[in-house]
């Protein structure tokens, strides 16, 4: 009939193992890091505000961001940006999550040279619990299966690029180990798609009329063609133009001499001068738009000051 501790929800059978962590917590005695360590534990891959780890642990505010600071330049614990915390093996699991996620990913998109982020985080229908917004905690998505903390998953980035295990191109990430190696029968047809789209010059074939000229399925030819742009061979120009990176580089060319001498293109001149229709002529205005070469000015083009490089 002795009361032993008091706890903050009620006992459930499902809750674990209650005794267990009294007896870690009777363990950890008076020693005030032990406490903190072990609410960390307990916390899993929620990290605590300072405010609340400190409550949980029964430890004093003053004394718990000393011991905290102490902690995490040991390596004990992990700092998280807004003064909130996790244990060593939170970010660990993290990490172990997004390299099975990756892994995942490469198995089903072998040719692909990396995936974006939200790709990555897309996979199993992962949902984040933001911990840097501001929101109470009790309002927060419950932990579970495809929930993780957002600062967790962003530090798991860095410690994976850190180690060298996570590799990044621009926007994409792919493990170490995991670039794509085409079979002989792929480099075939990715060498027979490549042709079509040089052969072309600027009138070049919507991606869904590529069956018809290679004699494949689809499904065979889209993680080519994907893996194509993603090398830079093929450049998208937009949804459904394609072009081969060596008539964007000519077609570069062309504008660039034209604005030399005139300063000014009007954009429906442009088709006549790389022998095209505007199918294809605006598309390539609009690339080298985004692309910082030029600008639009009315219904003409003129050069930035300062064009980025292709």
């Amino acid at each position: 009939g002795h009361v032993i501790d008091c706890s903050e929800s009620k006992l459930r059978r499902s809750r674990g193992d209650w005794i267990g962590e009294r007896e870690r917590k009777e363990d950890a005695g008076e020693d005030s890091a032990k406490s903190l360590l072990l609410e960390i534990d307990k916390a899993g891959d929620a990290p605590l505000t300072l405010t609340v780890w400190a409550r949980k642990a029964g430890i004093a505010m003053d004394n718990a961001r000393s011991l905290a600071e102490k902690l995490a330049t040991a390596g004990q614990i992990i700092a998280l940006p807004g003064s909130r915390y996790a244990s060593r093996a939170a970010l660990e699991d993290a990490a172990a999550n997004l390299i099975a996620r990756l892994n995942d990913l490469h198995d089903a998109r072998p040719l692909e040279l990396g995936f974006e982020k939200k790709d990555i985080l897309r996979v199993s229908g992962v949902a984040f619990r933001y911990s840097t917004s501001g929101t109470p905690e009790s309002r927060m998505p419950r932990r579970g299966p495809g929930v993780l903390d957002k600062l967790l998953v962003d530090r798991a980035f860095d410690v994976l690029l850190a180690d060298g295990r996570l590799i990044r191109d621009g926007l994409r990430y792919h493990l170490r180990g995991r670039e794509p190696n085409l079979s002989p029968q792929e480099r075939v047809l990715a060498d027979r798609i490549s042709s079509i789209y040089t052969h072309r010059g600027f009138t070049t074939p919507r991606p869904d009329e590529l069956p018809g000229l290679i004699g494949a399925d689809w499904p065979v030819i889209e993680p080519l063609v994907t893996h194509l742009l993603q090398t830079g061979e093929l450049v998208r120009l937009n949804d459904k133009v394609l072009m081969h990176r060596s008539q964007v580089a000519l077609s570069r060319d062309a504008l660039l001499t034209y604005l030399a001498t005139t300063g000014r293109l009007h954009s429906g001149d442009f088709k006549d001068i790389l022998g095209t229709t505007r199918k294809y002529a605006i598309p390539l205005l609009e690339y080298w738009d985004r692309m910082g070469l030029t600008r639009r000015d009315g219904d003409d083009r003129v050069l930035r000051e300062q064009p980025k490089e292709p």
